[in-house]
């Protein structure tokens, strides 16, 4: 009977830093988030705050999803601008750099 020991028989011919950068990976993979579904209740809600941030230049606290990362991120900031043919917001966040989040993404805004 062949007894075969799946991907440690290939770890002996990888380097040291392969084998770390394959374990972050699949830590990685392990600590990913789903995109969570947010409530048309909770749409309603966002678009009274973005509205309000934009007409009033209010501070915004924006949870959203990053696809990349595969986690919710979270920051303050104030809306510039609403593309709704992009489905994208501009915001200035509060340290000074500019972000687009996709409307899709984002899964809490409210005033600070």
């Amino acid at each position: 009977m062949i007894n075969d020991r799946g991907a440690k028989k290939w770890s002996a011919m990888m380097l040291p830093e392969h084998v770390k950068m394959l374990r972050e990976w699949e830590d990685h993979l392990m600590n990913a988030e789903e995109k969570p579904e947010v409530a048309d209740q909770k749409l309603e809600q966002f678009d009274e705050a973005i509205q309000t941030s934009l007409h009033e230049n209010l501070d915004v606290n924006v949870t959203y999803y990053n696809h990349s990362s595969r986690k919710r991120e979270t920051f303050t900031g104030e809306v510039r601008k609403v593309d709704p043919v992009e489905r994208k917001i501009k915001f200035i966040t509060d340290t000074g750099f500019t972000k687009f989040i996709k409307i899709e993404d984002i899964v809490d805004i409210f005033l600070n």
